[in-house]
């Protein structure tokens, strides 16, 4: 369920008081009735059950779906209001479309322009697109979004784009593999996608940040170390040997640098599994000078540990 963010971001949120979060209490109240009623009387039922928190109630008098919201506590009654202190300043009908101007905070005062459209009898609501959660990497990412706690969505092609009602809300970014480290927490309020405690655009976060590359780097370090290791003891032959080494002759003793065990770069190409790659290196002694790097996928073990498995 979607509720309010913990202690430690009350303190934030203070400063955008105004707009709560959403919880999951039931509500008595039936959905209002607008058959009959005109483009004016959906879109006032529609703004005045966001207000009163009637998020189930406002999705009926909308063209939106239940399965269109990526968290189930945004389709349900007994919500802290979703906008404050709306107010229809004018409707204009034109055959079976309509807009309908609105005035409301969020926790700022926000002007909205709503499109309606008259579906048989009655009048429906078209969630506008600032009505929405809007993420994005500047490059293909295996994460998750963890909104206010329990709500998780998962990133495809580097973006995440949901539809979510006015109002302020937790969201984590986390790494379901365990890979990375990731540490991006904010407050992201709708309407405007604008982010507190982010430094950088949420519309293009980095797949992997200098930061967590250097995590993975240093715990990499001793798996690929022990990989050589291995590798030169069988002779520069079997699965954890680079294959550009299969079969080298080298002179007795003779080991490669150390550049094999830093890792260059970190991607996914699928969303669902990290690949990495290392620095180029050589072996000295060899009977011809051979170029080698390491490359595969990078996992964790039952007990955290970072593992990985090689392509080539």
């Amino acid at each position: 369920m979607i509720r309010r963010p913990r202690a430690l971001l009350l303190a934030v949120l203070a400063a955008t008081a105004g707009v709560a979060l959403v919880s999951c209490a039931p509500a008595a109240q039936p959905a209002p009735s607008t058959e009959g009623g005109g483009a004016e009387a959906t879109i006032t039922d529609f703004v005045e059950a966001l207000s009163d928190g009637r998020l189930a109630d406002a999705l009926e008098l909308s063209t939106a779906e239940a399965s269109d919201f990526a968290c189930p506590a945004m389709v349900s009654n007994g919500a802290d209001m979703a906008m404050a202190a709306p107010e229809v300043i004018g409707v204009e009908e034109r055959g079976d479309r309509a807009t309908a101007e609105v005035s409301y905070s969020s926790p700022d005062e926000q002007s909205e322009t709503f499109d309606l459209v008259r579906e048989e009898d009655d009048w429906r609501v078209e969630l506008p697109e600032s009505f929405e959660i809007a993420i994005g990497f500047d490059a293909p990412v295996v994460a998750e979004l963890v909104v206010e706690e329990d709500c998780r969505i998962p990133v495809e092609d580097a973006k995440v784009t949901v539809p979510a009602w006015p109002g302020t809300y937790r969201i984590d970014i986390v790494d379901p593999t365990g890979v990375l480290d990731r540490w991006e927490q904010m407050i992201y309020s709708v309407p405007g996608g604008s982010a507190i405690g982010l430094d950088v655009d949420p519309a293009s976060l980095p797949a992997v940040s200098e930061g967590a590359l250097s995590v993975v780097q240093g715990e990499a370090a001793s798996v690929l170390s022990e990989a050589m290791a291995d590798c030169v003891a069988a002779g520069f032959t079997g699965a954890r040997c680079p294959t550009q080494l299969a079969g080298a002759t080298v002179a007795p003793g003779s080991e490669p640098g150390g550049q094999y065990s830093i890792i260059d770069r970190v991607w996914t190409d699928d969303g669902r599994q990290w690949q990495f790659e290392t620095r180029s290196d050589s072996v000295e002694g060899a009977t011809a000078p051979i170029e080698f790097r390491y490359r595969g996928t990078l996992g964790r073990t039952s007990n955290g540990a970072l593992s990985a498995q090689f392509t080539s």
